[in-house]
C-alpha cells in the first residue's frame, strides 16, 4: 500500500508492545483494546479500499443494465 498514513502510526507504535505481551509481559487493558481496535481499523480500511476499487466496475455494469432496460 505504499507509505503508511499518519493515522496508523499511533496504533503501530503499540505493535511492539503486542510482541512483548507474547513474551509474557502483561499489558494494560486499554492497550489490549487499542490493539484490537487498530486491527479492526486496518481490516475496515482494507475492505473499504477493495470496495472502492470495485465500485467503478459496478457503476459501469449498472449503467449497462440500465441501458438494456431502455
Amino acid at each position: 500500500m505504499g507509505q503508511k498514513n499518519d493515522r496508523w502510526r499511533v496504533g503501530d507504535l503499540f505493535l511492539g508492545l503486542s510482541d512483548q505481551s507474547q513474551n509474557g509481559l502483561e499489558l494494560p487493558q486499554f492497550v489490549v483494546e487499542l490493539l484490537q481496535f487498530n486491527d479492526e481499523l486496518h481490516q475496515f480500511n482494507d475492505e473499504f479500499l477493495q470496495f472502492k476499487g470495485e465500485s467503478p466496475q459496478f457503476n459501469d455494469e449498472l449503467r449497462q443494465f440500465d441501458d438494456e432496460l431502455r
